[in-house]
């Protein structure tokens, strides 16, 4: 079976005084429903990329929470250590040609990453949204009409979007809700598809084509 690792979230816990990494127990369960193995990934590793290979990892995944330290404003919960590791494993897959999803903020560290920029986005924030899929025949799994939950503050305008970025998927406002490197095995959704109850068959089938699952 196929193993996919997963980042984890930054939470600093006051009353144990401890900085911790934790990981949403439906990752678990969605990537189990594929079906796959995950395999969650620390923060603070000295070489996050080697982990991939000493786990011997078929996909990546860079899940939701923590806001980039670059955007973060002095309330909000960056964690500059996973910003690090996520950079890192992003440039191991780049470099090995792994599959990698990124999903909420794994799609905004996706675009940071390849030179776009995040705003502000109104409305986005626990509350469900209509997307329009622009290009149907290159993301199977998807159907035309879908409508996805959406728990970000921050997001991608066409306008921010990184020139080797491709939009598949757009909101309200022509946010951009799904994109696709150009040649390269890395996609994102603003989403978080751990949280469909049950998991959505577009979800599940579009992580499956993307890792090459059966």
């Amino acid at each position: 079976m196929k193993k996919i690792g997963l980042t984890q979230r930054v939470e600093t816990v006051e009353s144990y005084g401890e900085r911790r990494d934790c990981l949403d127990q439906q990752w678990t369960a969605f990537i189990e429903a594929l079906p796959a193995i995950p395999l969650p990934l620390p923060n603070l590793h000295s070489c996050p990329g080697e982990l991939i290979d000493e786990l011997d990892l078929d996909g990546i995944i860079l899940t939701g929470g923590n806001t980039l330290a670059e955007y973060a404003s002095a309330t909000a919960n960056a964690a500059p250590e996973r910003d690090a590791t996520e950079e890192a494993l992003l440039v191991h897959c780049i470099e090995k040609g792994i599959p990698l999803i990124g999903a909420c903020r794994g799609m905004q560290l996706l675009n940071h990453h390849f030179g776009g920029k995040l705003i502000g986005m109104e409305g986005h924030t626990a509350v469900r949204h209509p997307i329009e899929l622009i290009c149907v025949e290159t993301c199977p799994g998807f159907s035309a009409a879908q409508e996805v939950n959406s728990y970000h503050d921050l997001g991608i305008n066409l306008e921010g979007l990184a020139s080797v970025l491709q939009a598949f998927a757009l909101g309200p406002g022509n946010s951009v809700e799904a994109l696709k490197h150009e040649s390269l095995p890395l996609w994102g959704v603003m989403w978080h598809p751990e949280r469909e109850v049950p998991f959505t068959g577009e979800d599940l089938d579009f992580f499956r084509n993307v890792f090459f699952l059966p």
